[in-house]
C-alpha cells in the first residue's frame, strides 16, 4: 500500500511485544517444557507451536490432559511465569530495526509506546533487558486494561497517554487479534510477518517482512 494513504511520518507509535519488538517463542517453550518435566511429562516444539498465544488458563489444561482446579492452574502458570522471567532476563535480544526505529522517533519527538496483552513483569522484565524502558513514553500490559485484544482498548489507552490522536498513530502488530485490536481504535496498522504468514494479515493497513522494513519506509518521509 502507498504510504500517502496512511499518516507518515506517524504522531506516535504503538508496538506489540511478543513477535514485533523481540522473538519470545523460544523463552516461552522452555518455561513450558521445563514445567511439564516436573509432572514427569513432556511438550515438542511442534505440539506447542498449535498452542502458542493462548492463555495460560487455556494453554494449561490442554497441556496437561486433565481437569485442574483453578489454584493448580494458577500454581503452575505462576511456575511457568517466573521461570519465563528468569531466562528472559539472561537472554532477550530486539529484533531487526527495533531500536534504530525507536531511536529515529524519538530524535523527532514522536512518542512511543509498547502495548502488550502479557502480564506486567513479563512486559517490564523484556523492557529492562533491552534497554527500552529507558526510552519509551509509556508501556501498557494486561492489568491495564479491562478488555483485551481484539479489543480496542489497549490501543486506545496508549493513544491517551501519548496524546495522539488515533487517526494519527502507527500500530506495529503480528497477530490478527492485534491487528483487528488497531484498527478497531481507528489507526494505522502494519504488520510485520514474523510470526505469521502475510497471508494471514490481510486486513492489516499494509504488511511488511519485519521492523527493519517498516523503519525504512519511516525514514522515507523526511
Amino acid at each position: 500500500m502507498n504510504q500517502n494513504t496512511y499518516p507518515c511520518p506517524p504522531a506516535g507509535v504503538i508496538f506489540d511485544m511478543d513477535g514485533v519488538i523481540c522473538d519470545t517463542r523460544e523463552h516461552h517453550l522452555r518455561a513450558f517444557q521445563e514445567l511439564m518435566s516436573l509432572y514427569d511429562r513432556s511438550l515438542t516444539a511442534e505440539e506447542f507451536d498449535h498452542l502458542f498465544g493462548m492463555a495460560n488458563h487455556k494453554l494449561i489444561p490442554q497441556l496437561f490432559g486433565e481437569e485442574l482446579t483453578t489454584a493448580q492452574i494458577e500454581d503452575r502458570a505462576d511456575w511457568k511465569e517466573s521461570r519465563y522471567r528468569e531466562l528472559i532476563a539472561r537472554d532477550i535480544e530486539l529484533m531487526e530495526g527495533v531500536r534504530e526505529m525507536v531511536d529515529w522517533l524519538r530524535e523527532r519527538n514522536v512518542p512511543v509506546a509498547v502495548a502488550s496483552s502479557a502480564p506486567r513483569a513479563n512486559v517490564e522484565q523484556i523492557l529492562k533487558t533491552t534497554g527500552l524502558i529507558e526510552v519509551l513514553s509509556t508501556f501498557l500490559a494486561a492489568e491495564d486494561v479491562t478488555n483485551h485484544k481484539p479489543h480496542p482498548e489497549v490501543f486506545l489507552t496508549a493513544a491517551e497517554r501519548l496524546n495522539v490522536d488515533p487517526a494519527l498513530a502507527w500500530v506495529i502488530e503480528d497477530s490478527l487479534h492485534g491487528i483487528n485490536a488497531g484498527l478497531a481504535a481507528g489507526m494505522t496498522v502494519l504488520a510485520v510477518s514474523t510470526t505469521h504468514p502475510a497471508s494471514e494479515l490481510g486486513p492489516a493497513t499494509a504488511v511488511f517482512d519485519n521492523v527493519a522494513k517498516v523503519f525504512e519506509v519511516l525514514k522515507t518521509s523526511e
